[in-house]
């Protein structure tokens, strides 16, 4: 077994002591959703809250959020951070903002907890902006989506959220995800194509029938489609459960 990196000789919580690796190029990419009513969602889009343009402010915050990450949890090194940039998709379908923050350093550890501290502030913020009209909103999942440099080199998560189904002649489909990813919907037994996430089914997805997963759980609709009935995520090889 591994010794804990950040426990001392005394059994305490220590930062790890980075002196002696080397300065190399970092990158790590992580998202967030604030889930809302589709009036919210149109709201910030035309510019109607009052405390102000959304988006505008929650960029600031997550680039301030991004720079102070040392300073709110406890074991994090404060790291010269050379690049901080946002996005933001208001995504009508699911009444949803999604936010990703891609952070760079040139120094000797990585910059996933300050992506994932910069869609949190601009979640948060987005809540704080439009909590006045509506204070249902829900902030996750927040995780990385991608990191590169250091001694472990490229990492990339897949998880995504579900939109719908796509229907095929056997009654099975494609779970389709944002930005044209897919993941095969699949019977029990099924070959998955190569280089496709895939999950598998005992049985075809008849409308009305709940599927889950974890946290995440969908409902089949008539007419092809699946509604998000709680959100969460889809791993490459998990299996669907009804």
């Amino acid at each position: 077994m591994q010794p804990f990196t950040h426990i001392n000789d005394e059994g305490r919580a220590r930062m790890v002591d980075v002196t002696a690796k080397p300065a190399t190029a970092r990158l790590a990419v992580a998202r967030a959703s604030v889930w809302m009513q589709p009036e919210t969602l149109a709201a910030i889009r035309q510019g109607a809250i009052a405390k102000g343009d959304v988006l505008a402010v929650a960029q600031v915050a997550g680039v301030m959020g991004a720079k102070q990450t040392g300073q709110w949890i406890p074991m994090c090194h404060p790291l010269p951070i050379t690049g901080v940039d946002l996005h933001f998709r208001l995504d009508d379908e699911l009444a949803r903002i999604e936010i990703e923050a891609q952070v760079q350093v040139l120094g000797p550890t990585g910059v996933e907890m300050e992506a994932l501290t910069a869609v949190t502030a601009a979640a948060l913020t987005i809540y704080d902006m439009a909590k006045a009209i509506d204070r249902g909103m829900t902030i996750g999942p927040a995780y990385l989506v991608r990191k590169e440099g250091g001694k472990s080199g490229v990492y990339q998560h897949v998880r995504a959220h579900v939109t719908r189904i796509a229907g095929g002649d056997d009654g099975l489909g494609a779970l389709l995800l944002r930005a044209g990813e897919v993941v095969q919907l699949l019977p029990a037994g099924a070959q998955a194509a190569v280089g496709t996430p895939a999950a598998w089914l005992d049985r075809a997805p008849a409308p009305g029938t709940s599927l889950s997963n974890g946290p995440l759980c969908l409902e089949v609709i008539a007419d092809g489609r699946a509604e998000v009935r709680h959100a969460g995520v889809l791993r490459p090889g998990d299996s669907l459960t009804t």
